[in-house]
């Protein structure tokens, strides 16, 4: 399992500059009000990076599709998502999933899919429909899992 990437979103890089403005007013005059706002908002953004890699740290994710596909006719393909016994729950986690047929790059199709809650010792699933429309061999994905919760400001 690849580890968690962390990744500052738009929202975040807007409180940030917020951030450094309130600091930069407080060092320039001199103001203890502004310091202690600043403190006040560095709190959630750290809060920000701890929820969205809990949220997904020890999270399993994986397929389940039909063994035989006809070309023409629709696949039913099935995510099922895990956390083991003593983990913490995963909230709104989105799931990338990509088919392609080997040797074709123009081929690509992708699906995403919603979790709003994976539970500590429990499973939840989604499921999608992909049509294949030629012949031959395909590779599915990898599964792509990303969660910006609590507060939005930063995304695993």
């Amino acid at each position: 399992m690849k580890r968690t990437s962390l990744e500052i979103t738009r929202e975040g890089w807007y409180y940030l500059g917020m951030l450094g403005f309130i600091i930069a007013g407080g060092v320039i005059r001199d103001i203890n009000l502004l310091y202690i706002m600043a403190g006040m908002m560095l709190g959630p953004f750290l809060y920000s990076f701890y929820g969205a890699s809990r949220s997904l740290r020890r999270l399993t994710l994986r397929r389940r599709a039909e063994s035989l596909v006809v070309a023409g006719e629709p696949l039913y393909m099935e995510v099922i998502g895990g956390k083991p016994k003593g983990s913490s729950r995963g909230l709104a986690i989105k799931v990338e999933d990509k088919i392609s047929r080997v040797g074709d790059p123009r081929s690509l199709q992708s699906a995403t899919l919603f979790f709003p809650v994976i539970a500590s010792a429990q499973t939840a699933s989604e499921s999608y429909c992909a049509r294949i429309w030629r012949r031959g061999v395909y590779r599915m994905g990898p599964l792509k899992a990303m969660t910006s919760i609590p507060l939005g400001l930063v995304r695993a």
